[in-house]
């Protein structure tokens, strides 16, 4: 996918909404012939030879498979060339630093979106921030969809003002397609070429797919993840970052056994979604560089002060 540039740039009002709601909707930001690549490189990623990369998650509808499901995929930037391109060279980085105020813009990751189906299952309320191991404001969470998303077709839903606030009430809520919604609970349709950012701390989620169509349509997203001058590295309490920490204090003792073990500790992970890692050999340098990010980052360093961030999380825009 060759560089291409956002159709317009966000206004001072758009970017303003950001900060004071948390997200903000940004329609015509995105070329139909980007799209469409985009639509044929989402293709790619979920067919089904693709299923048993690190990361990959199905969800099938309560009512059983032929209902619908809702497929995943996380970081499939790190393994496919043609969704790093655009996530390096395409029209978003360029719209998430004009709204973030950054000089240095650094690609995080992505997340991969396919629910089809009437029945397949929506999002869960959640923040992001929650997943990601790092501190900071300047981040942003680009959401682009590859067709319309209209009401029926799982739409994103975003609680207004939540990116300031530290109530966890609405955190695991699930929206249903004919139900009331929290106050404050803004749905977002949108048309092929609007981007939707939000803040990684915002409340979010999206309504499950409720469409009928015999045409077999289905909703396809990418959300792609920037990171700022001002994020740090900040490893989570989990599985993986207490193994990593085990694995930092042992560097100092001779004993290779007992460092062969916690190496090995790695490869038992088989729960969460760091554990997806071990699912099978790592192919990609990029691969390898967000493991040992894990492994080697110290709380409070920028995400390019090792070579392990640097190539984890590439540099997408600086002066």
């Amino acid at each position: 996918m060759t560089a291409c540039q956002p159709m317009r740039n966000p206004t001072p009002d758009e970017i303003e909404c950001f900060w004071r709601n948390g997200y903000v909707h940004l329609p015509k930001m995105v070329s139909e012939s980007t799209i469409s690549r985009l639509g044929d490189a989402l293709r790619s990623v979920f067919a089904p030879e693709h299923q048993s990369k690190p990361f990959f998650v199905s969800d099938q509808s309560p009512e059983g498979p032929s209902a619908g499901r809702a497929l995943s995929h996380f970081n499939t930037f790190h393994w496919d060339n043609t969704v790093f391109d655009f996530i390096t060279t395409g029209p978003l980085a360029q719209t998430a630093a004009q709204v973030l105020a950054t000089t240095h813009l650094r690609a995080f990751g992505d997340h991969a979106f396919l629910k089809e189906g009437p029945g397949a299952p929506g999002t869960p309320f959640h923040r992001d921030s929650r997943y990601f191991p790092v501190s900071g404001n300047q981040m942003a969470v680009c959401w682009l969809a590859t067709g319309p998303v209209c009401r029926t077709q799982a739409p994103m839903v975003y609680v207004k003002g939540t990116h300031i606030e530290s109530s966890e009430d609405l955190v695991g809520f699930k929206a249903d397609a004919a139900g009331a919604l929290p106050k404050d609970a803004r749905v977002i349709e949108t048309a092929p070429g609007d981007l939707i950012i939000h803040h990684p701390r915002l409340i979010h989620g999206s309504l499950p797919y409720a469409h009928h169509d015999l045409s077999g349509e289905h909703r396809q997203a990418l959300s792609v993840r920037y990171c700022g001058d001002d994020i740090r590295w900040q490893n989570p309490m989990n599985s993986l970052s207490r193994l990593g920490a085990r694995w930092r204090s042992s560097k100092s003792r001779t004993n290779r056994r007992r460092r062969s073990r916690l190496i090995q500790g790695l490869s038992r992970l088989s729960r969460g979604r760091d554990a997806n890692l071990s699912r099978e050999p790592l192919e990609t340098v990029r691969q390898k560089a967000f493991r040992d990010c894990h492994f080697l980052m110290k709380n409070g360093e920028a995400l390019d002060a090792r070579e392990c961030g640097r190539g984890a999380f590439p540099l997408v825009l600086s002066p």
